[in-house]
């Protein structure tokens, strides 16, 4: 076996057990809209990859690519994937994902050099959200509002936070109707018994 092809299995080895899952996550207070239904409340965009995705671009910039299932956006209308398959960047103090045109970003002096493979934060600044309208499996999301955005990785792959809890009116409305049809079929059948008056 030649030298070069040792050094290539090294190096391939190398690589190999130097990745690890990571899980970034964005969220915001805002306020807007999942396809037509509006909410006000917590946005979490929870990105999933693999270290081993993340490159040097050079300049400073460090990227990682990711396929567009692995961004799990939960709001109070619903939860919902990317569209289309997001990169995720560093570039000085600004941590940011783009799925174009719009991107989601943080920006914060403590994240000048992070290097995207390691885990960090929370982390609060200023929000980086440049063309509002994100496109997803359900429709467009648009944030319409917000302040400061948070920022965290942590390794190993963590779940998105859960969907927000199913109103319960529905299921009253249910009950309601099935006792006033259990009282309706009561009282026909006594009138039936009694006969006309």
């Amino acid at each position: 076996m030649s030298i070069g092809k040792l050094s290539a299995a090294g190096l391939l080895a190398v690589i190999a057990a130097t990745a690890a899952p990571i899980t970034y996550t964005f969220s915001i207070n805002t306020f807007g809209t999942l396809g037509s239904t509006p909410f006000n409340g917590l946005v979490t965009f929870t990105i999933t990859t693999d270290t081993s995705l993340i490159l040097s671009s050079g300049g400073g910039q460090i990227n990682a690519s990711i396929p567009p299932t692995n961004v799990v956006i939960t709001t109070p209308a619903g939860t919902t994937t990317l569209a289309a398959a997001p990169i995720l960047n560093n570039s000085g103090s600004l941590v940011s994902f783009t799925s174009f045109p719009s991107t989601v970003g943080v920006l914060n002096s403590s994240l000048s050099g992070y290097d995207l493979a390691t885990a960090i934060g929370p982390v609060t600044g200023t929000n980086a959200i440049g063309a509002p309208v994100i496109q997803t499996s359900v429709g467009n999301l648009t944030l319409s509002g917000g302040g400061f955005l948070t920022f965290s990785a942590a390794l190993g792959i963590i779940p998105p936070p859960p969907p927000p809890p199913v109103p319960l009116p529905p299921s009253v409305v249910l009950t309601l109707a099935g006792l006033a049809a259990i009282a309706f079929y009561v009282w026909s059948d006594r009138k039936r018994q009694t006969g006309p008056a």
